[in-house]
């Protein structure tokens, strides 16, 4: 049920942006079929797009909560009542429904059944698919592993992973304009030929009308959804 909803909003997407693709590059029903392939492409990148987001945002509050188990950890806090510190503290700032709250509160809670903490927050880790959660998990798990003071590695990767995380932050709050930019710049080829066509109906009739105007229009699109996609990749900055 949940994968039907992912995927049933991009779809509906993807089928107007075929029908608008076909009205503005050809106006021939058959092209319908071989753009429909440009819809299927459409689908993947906007699911893997809104993963992506939902993966940035989990980050986001990650940040949140490493800055809430360093200070507990820097006060003396074991680091299993850091974590439970932590999880109060999220659960004010970000409710109770955040998903970083949620994870805190099963990992909280497999740990009261006496699993080790860094077993519970590798499980969640692993399922986050967020890297610094992962390296996270793994210094924890190092430092059982190596008997080492892990409250001391805890609070130096927060530190660490935390500084990362801003950075990670700042660059996305500089790149946004530019991003909603690109955004706009995306739809004007668009909206140059609706305007076009609705002002001088018969100006662009050639080029549907023609097989040399069929291969100009495709070339078109292609060159459009490159430029698109370029646009994507530059404004999608990693540290």
């Amino acid at each position: 049920m949940e994968r039907w909803k992912e995927y049933a909003g991009p779809c509906l997407e993807a089928a107007g942006l075929v029908l608008l693709a076909d009205y503005l590059f050809y106006r021939r029903l058959w092209m319908l079929l071989p753009l429909a392939v440009l819809g299927v492409f459409y689908v993947r990148l906007r699911v893997r797009g809104k993963r992506s987001r939902e993966t940035k945002h989990l980050a986001r509050q990650f940040r949140e909560m490493l800055r809430s188990l360093e200070v507990s950890l820097r006060a003396g806090y074991a680091v299993e009542n850091a974590f439970a510190a932590a999880e109060r503290d999220l659960a004010e700032t970000l409710g109770e429904e955040a998903a970083m709250t949620k994870a805190l509160r099963e990992v909280n809670a497999r740990v009261r059944l006496r699993e080790p903490l860094e077993e519970a927050f590798l499980a969640f880790a692993e399922k986050s698919g967020v890297e610094d959660i992962r390296d996270f998990a793994a210094v924890l798990a190092a430092g059982r592993r190596t008997g080492g003071r892990m409250g001391d590695l805890a609070r130096a990767a927060a530190g660490t992973i935390g500084d990362k995380l801003d950075v990670e932050a700042e660059i996305e709050a500089a790149v946004a304009a530019k991003r909603y930019e690109q955004t706009l710049l995306s739809f004007l080829p668009c909206g140059i030929l609706l305007y076009l066509q609705f002002i001088s109906p018969g100006f662009l009739d050639v080029l549907y009308s023609t097989s040399l105007g069929m291969a100009v229009m495709t070339v078109c699109l292609a060159v459009y959804i490159i430029a698109i996609l370029w646009g994507w990749k530059i404004v999608d900055i990693r540290v």
